[in-house]
């Protein structure tokens, strides 16, 4: 009995810890709570500028913030690095919560139905004063990638320029015909906008990168002006209005379909009907159309609202993407992926639409992620040999069927993706024999040592941690810590413990060493090293050929801030005259650090 208590104990810590959609690697290595941050609803506001975020005054105090400081915004889930920004703070007691110029919510892919966002306040200096000091370092980080002027454009965007001989990305913010209606045209920014970004990715240094920034930022202003001159002019213009049904449908003619912002003379007359009203004579029946009508329309509705909760389709793709890509090329991958999930969730008024993308998602786009060879002319059918099994697509034979596949009508119909895209995750994706591999294979586990599984050579590697927390099992973990798998290897280790991580870095350092000094005659050896690690407070120098010295990096002791070693100067004995408020600890134990860097001590135990 107490064995099957003790089974049935395992097997739900397992289910918990490692298994499922909430699982250890998952919440509590890629994900981890901040201080100084809040989830609040946002709404529009367009009196503010492009870059600009309003918060409460009672947020804002218990972030630490004023006016002209800065917060770390985005909106679940974000799909791409463009879905958080660092947005400049001003305090506005009129609201309750959070909000936003309605022309920035592009980069969110959001609206204002009840979306919620997130809030961090990252360590920064007071309006107007420098920002240098390692204390700051997060904060010029997010300045220099995450602000508004650091990303003008939509990278994963390729349009025709109206005057301009070239494609170009469209700004990255709000420019449709709704907007257009309130006669804001910012078309003449973009071509500014693009060279800016341009300009960004071919900064040498800091300093340069500063300068374009600047720039960027007054361009944001420029259009921050134009937009809110423009907005003042359709408040007076333009407005629905409630005092009659023929007023009431008359407004929506007049601010929707004749200044092209949105809907059609069908929509307006199906509207029509559903409020009772007969627009060929004017008259008003006081009914709505017959019930078997709006069944039937609500019917559809719904399929489209059913097909839109499937996003959990088009969001595996862009695990798999993620988890082969990470190292190789991980924004192409993000910008690639992106488009299938929002698409499928934008279908959400066309039952049609959403039946042939969910069909698309669960099968033609995944083929494509596997690299086969399909037919665009045959429903992108995917081609076999004589024995029935899949073809690989050589790269160029993957980039065609790839762009058609975005393009069609019967695709995913995504006639604006930029090509360069494509081409970068196919230079990821392709072997050394020319063909592309399996994304999907390279997201599961491989065994390294042993060559029977190990696919074809590419770009494009997963690391253990993707594999744990998109793919995870208990069998997995074992597998994997049976193979000598690193957690925290390539880009991963970002999500490292600051402590790991830079214990990860110095025992790099000593393997560079030991490389550097190979064969030499009075070369550092594991002693020395060892030595010094376990006293970081008497580094000892080595020295080398005469004229340099080496000086092994400190390790850094990894363990709960409540606890404290035998060395540390708070440290009292059990018992003795001074009980010590924190608890003491006899072994500190390092993580992912080489044997030959422990710092061991002997002490009496917890």
């Amino acid at each position: 009995m107490a064995q099957r208590e003790l089974n049935a104990l395992t097997s739900k810590v397992i289910g918990r810890e490692f298994e499922g959609r909430h699982n250890i690697f998952r919440d509590s290595l890629m994900a981890a709570r901040q201080q100084r941050s809040a989830t609040a609803v946002w709404t529009a506001d367009p009196r503010l500028d492009l870059d600009e975020v309003g918060v409460s005054s009672a947020i804002a105090s218990r972030l630490g913030v004023q006016d002209g400081s800065y917060l770390l915004t985005w909106r679940d889930p974000v799909l791409r690095s463009s879905g958080v920004r660092y947005l400049r703070v001003r305090v506005d007691d009129c609201i309750h919560g959070v909000s936003i110029n309605p022309l920035a919510t592009k980069s969110f892919d959001g609206d204002f139905d009840g979306d919620s966002v997130g809030l961090v306040a990252l360590p920064q200096p007071e309006p107007g004063e420098p920002t240098e000091g390692g204390q700051f370092r997060a904060h010029r980080e997010a300045m220099s990638r995450l602000s508004v002027e650091a990303n003008l454009v939509d990278r994963g965007v390729l349009e025709e320029h109206a005057t301009l001989c070239y494609g170009v990305d469209p700004l990255a913010i709000h420019t449709g015909s709704d907007v257009a209606t309130a006669g804001v045209d910012l078309t003449r920014f973009v071509a500014q906008a693009n060279d800016i970004d341009a300009d960004l990715i071919d900064s040498q240094n800091a300093r340069q990168r500063q300068a374009v920034l600047l720039q960027g930022r007054e361009l944001v202003q420029k259009m921050s002006d134009a937009v809110r001159e423009s907005m003042v002019g359709m408040s007076r213009r333009y407005g629905l209005r409630y005092s009659s049904l023929g007023g009431h449908l008359d407004s929506i003619r007049r601010t929707c379909i004749e200044t092209g912002a949105k809907g059609s003379e069908q929509a307006l007359a199906d509207y029509s009907r559903y409020v009772g009203f007969d627009a060929a004579t004017q008259t008003d029946h006081g009914r709505a159309v017959p019930e078997r009508g709006v069944r039937r329309a609500a019917q559809g509705v719904n399929v489209a609202l059913v097909v839109k909760k499937a996003v959990g389709i088009p969001g595996r793709i862009s695990q798999r993407g993620v988890t082969a890509l990470r190292d190789a090329d991980l924004e192409a991958a993000l910008e690639l992926t992106y488009p299938c999930t929002q698409s499928q969730m934008q279908c959400k008024h066309d039952p049609a639409s959403a039946l042939q993308k969910y069909g698309v998602m669960q099968t033609t786009a995944r083929d494509l992620w596997r690299g086969y060879l399909m037919d665009p002319g045959n429903g992108f059918r995917v081609a076999t040999d004589e024995k029935g099994a899949p073809i690989a697509a050589s790269r160029d034979q993957w980039v065609d069927q790839a762009l058609a596949l975005y393009q069609a009508n019967n695709g995913l119909n995504i006639p604006d993706i930029d090509p360069q895209l494509i081409e970068r995750v196919a230079d990821a994706l392709v072997s050394e024999d020319g063909y592309m591999v399996n994304a999907e294979t390279l997201s599961e586990f491989v065994d390294e040592n042993d060559p029977r599984q190990q696919p074809a050579s590419s770009r494009a590697r997963s690391g253990a941690l993707d594999r744990l927390s998109y793919q995870p099992s208990f069998e997995a973990l074992l597998a994997e810590c049976n193979a000598g798998s690193k957690l925290f290897d390539g880009r991963q280790i970002t999500f490292a413990p600051t402590a790991v991580r830079r214990n990860l870095q110095r025992a790099q350092q000593l393997a560079d060493q030991d490389a550097f000094f190979e064969g030499v005659e009075d070369a550092p050896g594991p002693n020395d090293r060892k030595a010094a690690a376990s006293n970081p407070g008497r580094r000892q120098g080595v020295t080398i050929v005469g004229r340099a010295s080496w000086m092994p990096p400190a390790v850094e002791r990894i363990g709960r801030r409540d606890v404290l070693t035998l060395d540390d100067p708070d440290y009292r004995p059990k018992g003795g005259s001074h009980r010590p408020h924190r608890a003491t600890a006899g072994t500190v134990l390092l993580a992912d650090v080489p044997s030959s860097l422990s710092t061991d001590c002997d002490g009496p135990d917890l």
